[in-house]
């Protein structure tokens, strides 16, 4: 768990795998108005371990595992990193909030599936 301390804002961080669905969520809630702002579930073997750390320089939440490395752009701006990976490419990095025009209300939540 984190807490970001923003200027406008202050909202908690919270990441956890769930056993048998195979899922690392990490969700970012409002602790004034108790809202869910970002929710993320991406695949992690419950046996697998995985580690992560909020940046505060530049509001990126950065998990590790033995699959790799993830990013996830927690800054409320329409933000986009160029990342180089260890093979010399180049990678975007949009924030979540990126996708806030897809939401009908802010309390709802977009499901992409694969």
């Amino acid at each position: 768990m984190y807490v970001l301390k923003d200027k406008n804002r202050r909202q908690l961080v919270v990441s956890h795998k769930t056993i048998y669905i195979n899922t690392y969520s990490v969700i970012v809630i409002d602790i004034l108005n108790e809202d869910v702002v970002f929710r993320h579930d991406s695949f992690n073997l419950w046996e697998t371990k995985i580690m992560s750390f909020l940046n505060d320089a530049t509001l990126d939440y950065v998990s590790l595992s033995e699959r790799g490395m993830g990013v996830l752009g927690l800054s409320t701006q329409f933000l986009t990193k160029r990342v180089k990976d260890n093979m010399g490419e180049m990678h975007q990095v949009h924030s979540l909030a990126s996708c806030d025009y897809l939401k009908l209300n802010p309390r709802n939540h977009i499901l992409f599936s694969c």
